[in-house]
């Protein structure tokens, strides 16, 4: 692979990683690439957190809204099995990521 075939792959490997997953309670959410264990990018107005798929913050803005927090961490738990899933396909086989659905509004 020469190295514009080498940057081409690192530009759609950077668009998978981007693809929004889902949204709710003011938030996008995406993929996170900066660690190696599956884990989401939440952003809610300026501010954003890093949560694993075990529902534990691995990163957080400092005015991140706590409550927000909480539930983004119930709901990454809930849905470890298809962040893991989404994981797998950023980062083997370079494919769209699966949207997820929010929690239910109760």
């Amino acid at each position: 692979m020469d190295q514009a075939d080498y940057k081409e792959v690192e530009q759609l490997v950077a668009e998978l990683r981007s693809q929004v997953i889902s949204r709710f309670a003011g938030m996008t959410v995406d993929m996170n690439y900066n660690l190696c264990i599956p884990s989401v990018h939440a952003v809610c107005g300026d501010e954003d957190i890093v949560v694993d798929f075990n529902g534990i913050t691995r990163r957080i803005s400092g005015a991140f809204p706590s409550d927000i927090a909480r539930m983004l961490s119930k709901w990454a738990k809930k849905h470890g099995k298809d962040i893991q899933k989404n994981h797998s396909l950023l980062n083997s086989e370079h494919k769209p990521l699966n949207p997820i659905d929010p929690p239910a509004n109760k």
